[in-house]
């Protein structure tokens, strides 16, 4: 059962797209997102239409919903938000500003491990095929993500790679990085604007992350020498193209949330 692979947001009103890579500031820029189509989503609340199909038929309409969630993309009408698959992203590529943001893969993965596995009671059934269960000790976590195919894995723990790339190319032609965001979002921004996408904010709102700025479990992960060769073995597409730094010898807190380049990388079409 393979997973959605609409990975990319179409906002056809802005000519932007963007990729969409959960436990990368996913939640951070969706609600960018949301101040540049403000007035569009002003009109929808107002039309009959939204209205009534929020008091009839509430499971399709986006109202109520919170932008940080999939569901809400998906039910907003397609004059506005489209989820598209990479095929459709890169035919759209040419029209359109367009960027992602990639995080290293070991917070990645610890991002999502403490949060679908340790916080939530019950796994998501993704999770659950593969054999995760709640509360399971990370080294096991580790081991059922680093045997499954992309195919069976969770979108929250799928390589970065399989998110945003068609064949060796990623599809976005700017790529950002969570650890250096700060810096990384008010130049997107203002390519942004030079593309003729206007209304983005220039900084971002405060961060979705609930590990805030903890290390002691990236310390522990880093010090287990046979989980690193393990997720360097399952995300080694990951580290090639976006964390070529963290492929090999050793590491450290700091080499790990260096942040890589300067700028967001710019992948020519």
């Amino acid at each position: 059962m393979a997973a959605s692979d609409q990975h990319f947001l179409h906002l056809p009103g802005h000519h932007l797209l963007y990729g969409r890579v959960p436990k990368a500031a996913n939640s951070s820029v969706k609600a960018a997102l949301t101040v540049l189509i403000r007035p569009e989503l002003r009109h929808s609340r107002q039309s009959l239409r939204q209205r009534l199909l929020h008091r009839l038929w509430p499971s399709r309409s986006w109202l109520g919903l919170s932008c940080r969630m999939d569901e809400y993309w998906e039910r907003l009408p397609g004059a506005i938000a489209n989820p598209v698959d990479r095929d459709t992203a890169r035919a759209l590529r040419g029209q359109c500003f367009s960027f992602a943001v990639v995080r290293n893969p070991f917070d990645r993965v610890l991002s999502a491990y403490n949060n679908k596995v340790i916080e939530i009671p019950d796994c998501t059934a993704r999770l659950k095929a593969i054999g995760v269960r709640h509360g399971m000790p990370l080294p096991q976590f580790l081991a059922c993500v680093c045997a499954a195919s992309s195919d069976d894995l969770d979108v929250h723990v799928l390589p970065q790679s399989d998110i945003l790339c068609l064949g060796d190319e990623p599809v976005p032609t700017w790529v950002a990085y969570a650890e250096s965001l700060e810096d990384h979002w008010p130049f997107l921004v203002r390519k942004a604007r030079r593309a003729g996408v206007q209304g983005l904010p220039r900084r971002l709102g405060t961060r979705n992350s609930r590990r805030g700025g903890d290390t002691a479990d990236l310390e522990a992960l880093l010090a287990q020498p046979e989980l690193v060769a393990l997720l360097r073995r399952r995300y080694a597409e990951d580290f090639r193209l976006f964390y070529p730094w963290l492929l090999d010898g050793e590491l450290s807190v700091e080499k790990v949330r260096r942040g890589g380049p300067r700028r967001p990388r710019h992948f020519v079409p």
